[in-house]
């Protein structure tokens, strides 16, 4: 019956070898006067029209859009989630950035203010740990940790760190909150890989932490260095004055002093009261007379002695300047050997400091293999497959037919029997039954 009709239709004759043959175009013709213009609803009529003449088309393909987002979704790996969870510590001050020195019983305010500050610093920043796990060292590092063999020998570094990083995820929040979420085939390996992420952010923050002390010990022993060489200085200083004026402990001396002064002086009044009880009876011939005087002018003469050597070798007149400068070269001397055990002191803390470091990193969660799958998602590929068979059987249902508005046109139309004509015979079979140019 198709092929009465094709032999019914006029035929149009291909075009020759000299050239296509050149119709006329059809003079421009107004619309009738009487006709009204066209609206938007004869556009929506015609969609709608398109649409409920393909629905079968449409729903076949929508399940079979369905039937390989099924297809896709028994094919995709099944994969595991495994999280972590760190917290950035408050750093504390490396030792000596506070430190104050006790010179004596007496404190400041400034001093009372140092020691009553706190010790802490703001958190560290996440944003450079988060780097330092996307960095290209530390994801090689953990392709290569125990417990983590989804990598195979054959596999280039380029790709070990490129696969590691679409495995990782990173959450960080403004309180130093750090979340590591690791998406693997194996659950294992997720919750390894997530555990070695903690591990190299608490590595690199006592790193980190060392040279910070290693800097500060370098510049407290060049300090300790220039206040050893100050005590010198000072001890030496003291010590020559003291060998200068031949003092011990000017306190202990002046008491001394005060005391023989006193005793001498004591006596010496006593001795000249006998004297004058003595001169009341006898004369200046009298030998009691002359020892008692005898023995005045000997309390005389040591009590010139003593003050003229008050303190050490200085009179009892001049001590005060003696003692003054004494004071201040006991109190550089005192000052410097309370700065020197001070920095020794922070020098064996940044030591041990250095040794040990404590880091600003601490594993609030440790990752556990996960005993679920997290993925595939059937609604993702299910959802996908369906909404992409509905959208091209819409879309294959629209363009058919306009197609087939475009074969009404009879050049159309022979143009397209002239291709068909051309195609093999099974081909051509097979578009003359799915009626690919009408019936």
């Amino acid at each position: 019956m198709l092929a009465r009709a094709r032999r019914s239709r006029p035929r149009i004759e291909p075009p020759s070898r000299e050239g296509p043959a050149l119709r006329p175009l059809p003079a421009p013709t107004e619309p009738p006067p009487g006709l009204p213009p066209i609206a938007w609803q004869a556009p929506a009529v015609d969609l709608l029209v398109a649409l409920l003449g393909g629905w079968k088309l449409t729903m076949w393909l929508a399940l079979g859009g369905l039937s390989l987002g099924g297809a896709a979704l028994a094919l995709a790996p099944v994969t595991y989630r495994a999280t972590a969870v760190a917290i950035l510590l408050p750093r504390e001050k490396p030792p000596g950035l506070d430190a104050t020195i006790n010179t004596g019983s007496l404190k400041t305010s400034e001093d009372r203010t140092q020691r009553g500050a706190g010790a802490l610093m703001l958190p560290p920043n996440p944003d450079l740990y988060v780097a330092l796990l996307r960095s290209r060292n530390v994801l090689e590092r953990l392709g290569q940790g125990p417990g983590i063999e989804l990598m195979s020998p054959r596999d280039r570094s380029d790709e070990i760190v490129s696969k590691i990083r679409r495995m990782i995820a990173l959450e960080t929040s403004d309180e130093g909150l750090i979340t590591i979420t690791v998406t693997c085939t194996d659950p294992e390996a997720a919750a390894n890989i997530a555990n070695e992420c903690v591990l190299e952010m608490e590595k690199a923050s006592k790193a980190i932490e060392r040279q910070l002390v290693l800097r500060q010990a370098g510049y407290m022993r060049d300090v300790l260095q220039d206040s050893l060489a100050a005590l010198a200085k000072h001890e030496a200083a003291y010590e020559a004055f003291c060998k200068k004026n031949n003092l011990s402990d000017p306190g202990i001396q002046i008491a001394q002093s005060l005391r023989m002064v006193n005793e001498t002086q004591s006596r010496l009044d006593k001795t000249r009261a006998d004297l004058d009880s003595r001169l009341l009876h006898y004369t200046e011939e009298d030998t009691e007379v002359q020892r008692l005087r005898q023995t005045c002018e000997l309390y005389e003469r040591r009590l010139v002695e003593i003050r003229r050597s008050f303190v050490g070798v200085v009179n009892d007149h001049d001590y005060g300047g003696l003692l003054a400068e004494y004071e201040r070269l006991r109190a550089n001397l005192r000052s410097s050997r309370d700065v020197v055990s001070t920095l020794t002191l922070q020098s064996e803390i940044f030591r041990i400091r250095a040794e040990q470091p404590a880091g600003s990193v601490a594993e609030v969660s440790q990752a556990v293999p996960a005993l679920k799958p997290a993925g595939p998602s059937k609604k993702k590929f299910l959802g996908a497959g369906l909404a992409l068979g509905l959208l091209g059987g819409c879309f294959l249902s629209v363009v058919w037919r306009q197609w087939l508005n475009a074969l009404s046109d009879p050049y159309v139309r022979g143009r397209v029997e002239t291709i068909v004509d051309m195609l093999p015979g099974l081909l051509r079979r097979l578009l003359e039954r799915v009626g690919f140019y009408g019936s």
